[in-house]
């Protein structure tokens, strides 16, 4: 979702990630397609993604940010309102800490966002055929792109597979798709 026309993808070092987008997603905008990115256009946006949003989580908002307007809309919407604590003596906590005062949900990892919305909770191992199927594949070094030819299966139902195994740690979004993450060392 751009702030700005389809045209003048901003900030131009974007241009790159939104033709990516564009190969298994979809770069929108309400505005015309060269409409300047300005002040007022990122709010705007940003009432169009909290309204699409389940919950918003405010990681980082100083006294003035923008971030608190995305805040506003989202209780607007009837949306839960997420918030990271900070330091007390960090300008950049001070809206968050005054959104968890006025009552926003605490949340310091993915995992308080995930119980918060719906009773989600991280899933287990994957135990649907399709799954272990997506998962048998990255292991062997499939491209995440090529999972549903590969597969034979509707590139839909691969979305969803791999939104469940991310949700449950399996796989990893990735900038060139999806991976199996290292296992963590510890010496």
């Amino acid at each position: 979702m751009l702030g700005s026309g389809l045209g003048r993808v901003y900030p131009k070092r974007n241009i790159g990630l939104a033709k990516r987008i564009e190969r298994q997603g979809a770069v929108i905008s309400e505005f015309s397609p060269c409409t300047e990115p300005r002040r007022h256009t990122f709010p705007q946006r940003n009432r169009i993604v909290t309204g699409l949003s389940e919950a918003v989580v405010v990681v980082q908002a100083g006294p003035r940010s923008g971030a608190l307007i995305s805040a506003d809309f989202a209780l607007q919407q009837g949306r839960e309102l997420c918030a990271v604590p900070g330091s007390v003596r960090e300008p950049l906590a001070q809206g968050t800490n005054d959104l968890l005062k006025d009552g926003a949900h605490f949340v310091t990892c993915t995992q308080d966002v995930l119980d918060l919305v719906h009773g989600v909770a991280t899933a287990p191992a994957p135990t649907d055929a399709l799954g272990l199927q997506i998962l048998e594949a990255l292991g062997l070094g499939a491209a995440s792109h090529d999972l549903s030819t590969r597969l034979q299966t509707p590139p839909e139902q691969i979305e969803r597979a791999l939104a469940r195994l991310e949700l449950g740690g399996q796989v990893r979004a990735t900038l060139f798709g999806y991976s199996i993450p290292e296992p963590v060392r510890t010496h």
